[in-house]
């Protein structure tokens, strides 16, 4: 399962190619003209929680550049969630391995391979994703981390009944998010669900295609009619997932090879 073809071989915190590998995101600035696009690269951040080192020198300059960070980087322990020290350790990491050498700082100069989402996945792959495709009900992960969860020796517990026991329900009693299922999560039935064509039902709708919107501040992004999305990065589709009775929509984005999930 690994290469070992690169200093690291990190899993990804990604959930398809597009957020695992990168793709080339273009910053818009009408302003300058002909030379108004400014291309480069996103990618979702890598995990230090599951990583394998070759034994090279930029490896063991990025141990100790690491090691150096943590020990000497105070940790605010009044973050929720995930334990302070994790995201600190990701932050440090998430840096080390990515940015370039500028300035003073020297980067350690490590290569590096993102694992495959699926084989080493994070919790965000096996709940939201993986359980509810049937052409997977057969595939076992190699490595499964809890790394968009709380719960987790719950949720952990649930995978080992999936992938060890081969019981095939035991992921459906939690929720993609927070904790398991309840009464309060069963209310979704009472949304008023829309597809594409129907689109002109959705209240909201009208005052989602009132505007332009943008994208990280990149325009324009324009819904239109009959599920059409334009943005600057191609065309798309759209459509409303939910309408939830204080106003709130949720929506689906298609564009770049992904799709998204908005609220308005």
């Amino acid at each position: 399962f690994l290469y070992r073809d690169s200093d690291v071989e990190g899993a990804t915190d990604g959930w398809d190619d597009t957020s695992a590998y990168g793709y080339d995101h273009v910053v818009d600035d009408p302003d300058m003209g002909w030379s108004r696009f400014m291309h480069g690269t996103r990618v979702a951040s890598q995990d230090p929680g599951f990583v394998y080192l070759r034994a090279t020198e930029d490896s063991v300059r990025l141990s100790e550049r690491m090691a150096s960070r943590i020990s000497s980087t105070p940790v605010d322990f009044s973050l929720e969630g995930a334990s302070a020290a994790d995201s600190e350790e990701v932050k440090i990491f998430v840096e080390e391995v990515s940015l370039p050498s500028h300035g003073t700082y020297v980067a350690p100069g490590v290569t590096r391979r993102a694992m495959n989402y699926l084989c080493f996945a994070n919790s965000k792959v096996v709940f939201r994703y993986l359980r509810h495709q049937k052409n997977y009900d057969n595939f076992t992960p190699v490595v499964v981390r809890l790394t968009f969860h709380s719960s987790k020796a719950e949720r952990m517990s649930s995978i080992v009944d999936r992938y060890i026991k081969q019981n095939t329900k035991a992921l459906n009693n939690w929720t993609t998010d927070v904790g398991p299922k309840s009464s309060l999560n069963s209310g979704c039935a009472e949304h008023i669900q829309a597809t594409r064509d129907s689109i002109s039902e959705s209240a909201i709708s009208g005052f989602i295609m009132g505007f332009v919107w943008s994208w990280g501040g990149v325009k324009p992004i324009n819904f239109e009619d009959m599920g059409r999305l334009s943005t600057p990065w191609g065309e798309g589709s759209w459509g409303v997932i939910a309408e939830i009775r204080n106003g709130q929509a949720l929506v689906f984005a298609d564009f770049a090879s992904q799709r998204h999930e908005l609220s308005f």
